[in-house]
């Protein structure tokens, strides 16, 4: 074997080279392995090696970037080489790009064979003979303007005529579907990247169609510059036809499957819909339509569908489809309908988006279901346990009030008889000193017992028999939001969760701490009542190595100036309806945790944090 196997780095450093190299160049494998492509090379053909190269690297840098990497294409380059005796060799190389996982070219792989002796027509001739011997199909050689210059025997037959009949004559007469586009384009298109493959119909000379595998390569001379076009054309025919069929066998099938899932969608209180992307229709089930208040024969519409929604819902819906096309991924949502009769309608909605071989959004398929009836449950449900919670709170102040009356009253009983005594002895002139001494000396007891009453009602109200078990921060969250889901969804909230996966384990009283979200987020709630946009937002962080911390955070009004400092004092609240228990309680808990609490208004509304110690041993 004289061919020379080789491979390159991208500063063409020769880093392989088998031993045919010191027959074509008289170099010794070892002393090759020493040059560069530079040295071995004559000054015009490094040239022409070295622009060619760097034009191909940039090329294929773009077609990577665009995914686009044609893995058989190569490049024939003819150069002169320069022989240890001092002589010229001029050698046809072939060489392709050895490339990275992530398809870059990272070494030059080449296989070149000495032409020193051929003259530039036997090359073609040989060139040429090498390929009828390697394909039994329709092989045509053009010149730059696609006048034929060969016709093959394949050639004839596939196509129906002689070679006679088309030397000399433009190859689009005999093939002209691949030339619908501008000619000069295809042509520069080729040429640009060297090789060219596609499907396409054609048409024999009696007039009947068959598929072809067109392949277009570029023939070049010596020097590397283009001389013509040789292609290889396969018939392909009987494929196209086997596709055509197993295309057919699979859309019955499909239009079975479809039959079958709608009727199980039907059965199960569901309607399939699909929304086309390109036109705007939606085709729906007849089950679809009746959800919708639709006629049988009506064309639906994305504008119609959109005029249907209730207006406190319009924005949300159009924003979940578009960002469910944009990710091209599957969604649910639940929204009202109001129908024609003014009657509103919940409907529970799955889709999944579909997309072209290009990427471009091609169509959305879902499924709706009513969920009205659900949704009046879940409503009564919630208003029960609203107005159970409310009065759980009253019966609370109502006893911690009875006992405070009861506790409070005795020392202040005494303490307004010491007082009046004192008035009386005054009033009479005598000089009492030594018994106001004493009277105030009682006094000054009544009022310690009083504040000694005060701190048993606030250890009644902190110690309450804790249990410290470790918790995990996230499931904490989600457990406290659960409670509440039901609430988020009647009221049209939108809840976003920022949860960092290392967002820390803490040791605590689960029911308390769950108690503390569960005030702050139905603070968060009451506070976004007359606001057009509603977010709660709950976030969980690592603060540091030893410190997690939780807020809440609402797209309310925010915190009014005069009472930024007061929210925690008891019984102070901003609301009409308020008891003002419910943030000190929360910091009595957090505090007793050996965390701290704290509220912010910015921009966006309201935002209430706590922080809590991590476990020392992390156990959960």
């Amino acid at each position: 074997m004289n061919d020379i196997l080789w491979t390159m780095d991208l500063a063409l450093k020769i880093t392989y080279v088998n031993p045919s190299i010191e027959k074509v160049l008289g170099l010794t494998r070892a002393q090759s392995l020493k040059l560069s492509l530079e040295e071995m090379l004559t000054p015009e053909s490094l040239r022409i090696a070295r622009a060619r190269l760097e034009k191909e690297l940039a090329d294929d840098r773009e077609e990577v970037r665009a995914g686009a990497i044609d893995p058989d294409y190569s490049i024939i380059l003819v150069l002169d080489f320069l022989h240890r005796d001092g002589s010229v060799r001029v050698l046809e190389s072939n060489l392709s790009f050895i490339r990275d996982r992530q398809g870059r070219p990272v070494e030059i792989f080449g296989l070149s064979r000495d032409i020193t002796e051929r003259k530039k027509t036997e090359e073609n001739r040989s060139f040429l003979a090498q390929v009828l011997r390697c394909v039994d199909e329709s092989v045509v050689v053009t010149d730059l303007d696609s006048r034929i210059l060969y016709w093959g025997p394949g050639a004839e037959r596939l196509y129906g005529y002689r070679q006679e009949e088309v030397l000399g004559r433009p190859y689009r007469q005999f093939a002209g579907s691949i030339y619908h586009r501008d000619e000069d384009s295809f042509r520069e298109e080729i040429l640009s990247r060297g090789v060219w493959r596609g499907e396409h119909p054609q048409r024999r000379r009696d007039g009947s169609v068959f598929w072809t595998l067109v392949e277009i390569s570029v023939l070049r001379d010596g020097s590397g510059r283009p001389t013509g076009f040789i292609g290889v054309d396969i018939d392909i025919t009987a494929r196209k036809r086997a596709e055509e069929e197993l295309a057919a066998a699979a859309e019955k099938s499909l239009r079975e499957s479809e039959a079958w899932v709608a009727l199980t969608a039907d059965s199960a209180g569901a309607g399939l819909w699909s929304w086309n992307c390109a036109d705007g229709e939606i085709w729906a089930s007849e089950k679809t339509r009746a959800l919708y208040g639709f006629a049988p024969d009506e064309t639906i519409t994305i504008g119609k569908f959109y005029g249907l929604l209730h207006p406190g819902d319009l924005a949300r819906v159009k924003d979940t489809l578009d960002r469910v096309l944009r990710e091209k991924k599957g969604g649910q949502i639940e929204y009202r309908v109001v129908l024609s009769d003014k009657s509103v309608r919940w409907l529970a909605v799955r889709a999944q988006a579909y997309s072209k071989p290009s990427g471009e959004p091609e169509c959305l398929r879902g499924v709706s279901r009513d969920i009205t009836d659900l949704r009046r449950d879940e409503e009564d449900r919630v208003q029960l346990i609203d107005g159970l919670a409310h009065l759980s709170r009253v019966l609370a102040m109502n006893e911690l009030s009875t006992s405070l009356a009861h506790e409070i009253n005795q020392p202040l009983g005494a303490i307004l008889n010491n007082a009046s005594t004192a008035r009386l002895l005054m009033a009479r002139g005598r000089d009492t000193r030594e018994d106001l001494g004493e009277i105030l000396e009682d006094i000054e007891n009544d009022v310690k017992r009083a504040g000694e009453v005060v701190k048993k009602i606030r250890r009644m109200v902190k110690k309450r028999g804790m249990r410290y078990d470790p918790l995990s921060v996230s499931a904490l969250v989600k457990a406290a939001v659960g409670l509440i889901s039901s609430r988020l969804s009647i009221e049209n909230v939108a809840l976003r969760l920022d949860l960092s996966p290392g967002s820390g384990r803490i040791k605590g009283d689960r029911v308390q701490l769950q108690q503390v979200l569960l005030n702050l987020m139905t603070n968060a709630l009451e506070a976004m009542n007359d606001t057009a946009t509603r977010v709660l937002t709950i976030s969980a962080a690592t603060l540091s190595p030893d410190t997690v911390r939780v807020s809440v955070g609402d797209s309310g009004p925010g915190i009014a100036v005069e009472a930024a400092e007061r929210l925690f004092e008891p019984f102070f609240t901003t609301r009409e309806e308020g008891l003002g228990i419910g943030l000190p309680i929360c910091k009595l808990i957090i505090e007793e945790h050996g965390g701290r609490i704290w509220g912010e208004s910015g921009p966006g509304g309201a935002t209430f944090s706590f922080t809590l110690k991590t476990c020392v041993d992390n156990e959960i």
